[in-house]
C-alpha cells in the first residue's frame, strides 16, 4: 500500500534510508526507520513534506538514542476564525496550507546528538 511513498522517500534523499515498520492509525501514519542518525533523519523528514506537498500536515520527529527513530505524519484538526484565518488546535496560523515539521524530547537525545534543526531550518526542536 505504502511501496510508491516509501520509494519516493528513499528517491528524495542523498543519503540510505529504511523503514522497518508502518503504522496506520485513524488520523496519522507513523514510520519507524532503525537509526538516529541526524542528517538521514532530517532528510527523510524534509523527503516526506515534500512527497506530501503543503497539505497542512504536521510531521513529528521522535529519536531514540542512537539507534531508532519514529516519524509521525499526522492531520490536524483545523478550524476557521472569523476574521478567515485558518488555525490548528494550537492556534498557529496554518492559513497557506504549509507542512509543519517539529522533532520532539529532544533534551532526551544523547550528549553529543545535533538536533534536526542544526542541518535543517524547516525541522523545529522541541523539549
Amino acid at each position: 500500500m505504502y511501496t510508491n511513498f516509501i520509494k519516493a522517500i528513499k528517491e528524495d534523499s542523498i543519503l540510505a534510508v529504511e523503514v522497518s515498520d508502518i503504522r496506520e492509525e485513524m488520523d496519522s501514519i507513523t514510520l519507524d526507520i532503525p537509526t538516529a542518525d541526524t542528517q538521514v533523519i532530517a532528510q527523510t523528514a524534509i523527503a516526506i513534506s515534500n512527497y506530501i506537498g503543503n497539505k497542512n500536515q504536521n510531521i513529528y520527529i521522535e529519536r531514540f538514542g542512537n539507534s531508532s527513530t519514529c516519524i509521525a505524519i499526522e492531520n490536524p484538526m483545523l478550524r476557521t476564525t472569523d476574521d478567515g484565518t485558518v488555525i490548528d488546535g494550537q492556534d498557529r496560523d496554518r492559513t497557506g496550507y504549509a507542512n509543519i515539521i517539529e522533532e520532539m524530547n529532544c533534551h532526551e537525545l544523547p550528549r553529543n546528538t545535533k538536533p534536526c534543526s542544526s542541518v535543517e531550518p524547516l525541522i523545529s526542536a522541541y523539549n
